[in-house]
Protein backbone atom coordinates (compact mmCIF):
# COMPACT_ATOMS: atom_id res chain seq x y z
CA UNK A 1 0.00 0.00 0.00
CA UNK A 2 1.29 3.81 -0.64
CA UNK A 3 0.07 6.71 0.87
CA UNK A 4 0.71 10.00 -0.92
CA UNK A 5 -0.53 13.38 -0.23
CA UNK A 6 -0.62 16.74 -2.64
CA UNK A 7 -2.39 20.14 -1.12
CA UNK A 8 -3.52 22.21 -3.70
CA UNK A 9 -1.63 25.73 -4.62
CA UNK A 10 -4.53 27.59 -2.93
CA UNK A 11 -3.95 25.44 0.57
CA UNK A 12 -7.65 24.62 0.35
CA UNK A 13 -7.68 20.56 -0.38
CA UNK A 14 -5.50 18.13 0.18
CA UNK A 15 -5.44 15.01 -1.12
CA UNK A 16 -4.12 11.56 -0.08
CA UNK A 17 -4.02 8.86 -2.21
CA UNK A 18 -4.13 5.68 -1.98
CA UNK A 19 -2.90 2.44 -3.59
CA UNK A 20 -3.21 -1.23 -2.99
CA UNK A 21 -4.76 -3.04 0.22
CA UNK A 22 -6.41 0.03 2.27
CA UNK A 23 -6.39 -2.13 5.72
CA UNK A 24 -4.35 -1.53 9.26
CA UNK A 25 -0.94 -2.09 8.25
CA UNK A 26 -1.30 1.64 6.18
CA UNK A 27 -2.77 3.45 9.35
CA UNK A 28 0.44 5.29 10.62
CA UNK A 29 1.08 6.36 6.85
CA UNK A 30 -2.53 7.53 6.48
CA UNK A 31 -2.87 8.93 9.73
CA UNK A 32 0.59 10.89 8.48
CA UNK A 33 -1.09 11.97 6.05
CA UNK A 34 -3.35 14.61 7.34
CA UNK A 35 -1.65 14.71 10.74
CA UNK A 36 0.91 17.10 9.54
CA UNK A 37 -1.34 20.14 9.43
CA UNK A 38 -2.59 21.44 12.44
CA UNK A 39 -5.66 22.12 10.84
CA UNK A 40 -7.57 20.82 7.79
CA UNK A 41 -7.99 22.37 4.86
CA UNK A 42 -11.34 23.33 3.90
CA UNK A 43 -11.23 19.93 2.01
CA UNK A 44 -9.40 16.54 1.87
CA UNK A 45 -10.36 14.07 -0.57
CA UNK A 46 -9.31 10.08 -0.52
CA UNK A 47 -8.53 9.28 -3.55
CA UNK A 48 -9.44 5.41 -3.53
CA UNK A 49 -8.91 4.96 -7.47
CA UNK A 50 -6.20 2.55 -7.44
CA UNK A 51 -7.40 0.57 -4.38
CA UNK A 52 -8.17 -2.79 -4.08
CA UNK A 53 -9.91 -3.62 -1.35
CA UNK A 54 -10.58 -2.22 1.97
CA UNK A 55 -11.63 -3.72 5.37
CA UNK A 56 -13.15 -2.30 8.33
CA UNK A 57 -10.38 -0.69 9.67
CA UNK A 58 -10.04 1.27 7.18
CA UNK A 59 -13.29 2.20 7.43
CA UNK A 60 -12.10 2.98 11.04
CA UNK A 61 -9.68 4.83 10.04
CA UNK A 62 -12.03 7.44 7.56
CA UNK A 63 -14.51 7.59 10.76
CA UNK A 64 -11.44 9.18 12.37
CA UNK A 65 -10.20 11.33 10.17
CA UNK A 66 -14.24 12.58 9.31
CA UNK A 67 -13.96 13.11 13.26
CA UNK A 68 -11.23 15.53 12.99
CA UNK A 69 -12.85 16.89 9.85
CA UNK A 70 -15.48 17.98 11.90
CA UNK A 71 -13.92 19.44 14.59
CA UNK A 72 -12.60 21.89 11.46
CA UNK A 73 -15.19 22.15 9.40
CA UNK A 74 -13.63 20.22 6.93
CA UNK A 75 -15.42 18.46 4.02
CA UNK A 76 -13.94 14.95 3.61
CA UNK A 77 -14.51 13.27 0.02
CA UNK A 78 -13.95 9.78 -1.12
CA UNK A 79 -12.97 10.20 -4.55
CA UNK A 80 -13.22 6.95 -7.63
CA UNK A 81 -14.20 4.43 -5.46
CA UNK A 82 -13.69 1.22 -7.51
CA UNK A 83 -17.23 -0.63 -7.44
CA UNK A 84 -16.59 -3.05 -4.93
CA UNK A 85 -14.96 -0.54 -2.30
CA UNK A 86 -18.01 1.92 -2.92
CA UNK A 87 -20.07 -1.52 -1.99
CA UNK A 88 -17.88 -1.85 1.06
CA UNK A 89 -18.71 1.49 2.17
CA UNK A 90 -22.41 1.78 1.43
CA UNK A 91 -22.65 -2.14 3.13
CA UNK A 92 -21.18 -0.85 6.03
CA UNK A 93 -23.59 2.52 6.50
CA UNK A 94 -20.94 4.88 5.54
CA UNK A 95 -21.93 6.13 2.09
CA UNK A 96 -24.02 8.23 3.93
CA UNK A 97 -21.64 9.85 5.80
CA UNK A 98 -19.10 11.05 3.20
CA UNK A 99 -19.65 12.15 -0.17
CA UNK A 100 -18.52 9.87 -3.18
CA UNK A 101 -17.39 10.90 -5.95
Amino acid sequence: MTVKTNQSDDGKTLTISLTGRFDYTIYSSFVQAYKDSLKLPSQVVVELAKVECMDASALGMLLVLRAKAIANNTEIVLSHCAPSVKENIQTHGAGRLFKLD
